[in-house]
């Protein structure tokens, strides 16, 4: 990297912490009244309303669940919600440098390549399970985050059904289902709310720090979260 490139790239990690830092002090809201738990598809429905202070994080005692950390296809979540994860571990699954795999029952676990044995995933996955049990049950009003994929099962059924098992599982419960695809936006359901964040470029990736962190990052970014922000304020108290 040239040595304007990486004076740009400072610059850029700068602007984008400074923007996120300021917005953060203008949008707090008081978390003992509310909980977001993530539902997949991926690590964004968790790592970004953490990241911009809307979920607690892990030095605020939050503990990590059982859909935050990895790929998940919607079905495989509705069965496991219906389920309460009774065969989550039936296999065969596979294990290689870039984590764990099953296609039985599609899942991908790649924050997991640690984890050498099936003694060893299952030690952290078990807990990770008994989190997400224990936090529906809290008094807290809920907001579930559902980011969808371009997988094809992502359909208005499956997106139907999944907003009403939550209700049923939680009745003091709603649901954010996060787009960036044009296709959803005719999706429309009872105590859920749809929100387009459409990628800034074809090959963005939000999950690197290269992309993250800069202006155009922080936009996309801040997008999402101002109306996730709103929504949680409309109905903290509903």
């Amino acid at each position: 990297m040239s040595l304007y490139n990486k004076i740009k790239s400072a610059y850029e990690k700068y602007y984008y912490m400074r923007q996120r830092a300021k917005w953060m002090r203008k949008h707090k809201l008081p978390m003992d009244k509310y909980q977001i738990i993530s539902l997949g598809c991926n690590c964004l429905s968790r790592a970004l309303p953490t990241q911009w202070g809307l979920k607690a994080d892990r030095s605020h005692g939050e503990k990590s669940c059982v859909f935050d950390l990895n790929y998940n296809s919607l079905p495989a979540i509705i069965h496991f919600l219906e389920n309460d994860f009774a065969d989550y571990f039936d296999g065969p699954f596979r294990h290689n440098n870039l984590g764990w795999f099953t296609d039985k029952i599609w899942r991908e676990y790649h924050h997991e390549t640690d984890c050498f044995t099936m003694d060893d995933f299952m030690a952290r996955y078990v807990p990770r399970i008994n989190n997400f049990r224990e936090l529906i049950k809290t008094d807290k009003k809920i907001f579930f985050i559902y980011n969808t994929h371009d997988w094809g099962d992502d359909t208005p059924e499956n997106l139907h059904k999944l907003n009403q098992i939550t209700k049923k599982m939680c009745p003091n419960s709603l649901l954010i289902i996060n787009t960036e695809f044009e296709k959803y936006l005719s999706f429309s359901d009872n105590g859920a709310r749809l929100i387009y964040s459409p990628l800034p470029y074809p090959k963005y990736r939000w999950y690197e720090d290269a992309f993250r962190q800069t202006r155009v990052g922080y936009q996309y970014e801040k997008t999402m979260m101002d109306k996730i922000y709103e929504y949680i304020t409309e109905n903290i108290n509903a």
